[in-house]
């Protein structure tokens, strides 16, 4: 990967990270148990046609991962899909293609009563019931890991200001963060 690139803002002062779609990622220091109540979040661009990982859990640090889920990632098709797994998969997947070239801001969501969100732009594009998740210790990935797509687990695109917190964002906290 390659930081420096412009950011989503003030691409003068404020730089991201752009990944080439071949093996860079970032990986979390710190292993963290079992999130079952959390909010992912990034700006993102890319034109590419071979999906690949924005941001998810996985259970390695290095390489890709043999358990991944609570992860975002953008299949071949250019649209793209929040998922997690408890012995299948239960996903969202966004209507319309993103891989345009522009930045967009994803926010996923899920918890122990209201189950997964899945916002774009600032709106919420879909829901799921599922409350739960594989249960496994592992670290939060930005730019590459395993997903079930058909595609590279490796984004070649520009992430910036990636966020994970231990709390659910609310409807007026996406729109205000992507505002």
């Amino acid at each position: 990967y390659v930081q420096g690139e412009n950011g989503a803002f003030d691409g003068a002062s404020n730089k991201a990270v752009a990944f080439d779609g071949n093996n860079g990622f970032v990986s979390s220091n710190t292993a963290y148990s079992n999130p079952r109540t959390y909010s992912l979040e990034s700006w993102f661009k890319t034109t590419s046609t071979n999906g690949g990982k924005i941001l998810g859990f996985g259970c390695s640090q290095t390489g890709t991962s043999g358990c991944y889920d609570r992860h975002i990632y953008l299949s071949n098709d250019g649209k793209l899909t929040f998922g997690v797994w408890t012995g299948f998969t239960n996903t969202i997947t966004t209507p319309d293609a993103v891989n345009d070239g522009q930045w967009h801001h994803v926010v996923a969501t899920q918890n122990t009563t209201e189950g997964m969100k899945l916002y774009l732009d600032g709106a919420l594009v879909g829901a799921n019931g599922q409350t739960d998740a594989q249960a496994y210790d592992g670290y939060w990935r930005v730019g590459g890991d395993n997903h079930w797509g058909c595609c590279s687990p490796f984004l070649a695109g520009t992430i910036d200001e990636v966020a994970v917190y231990p709390s659910v964002l609310s409807p007026a906290a996406v729109a205000d963060h992507f505002t």
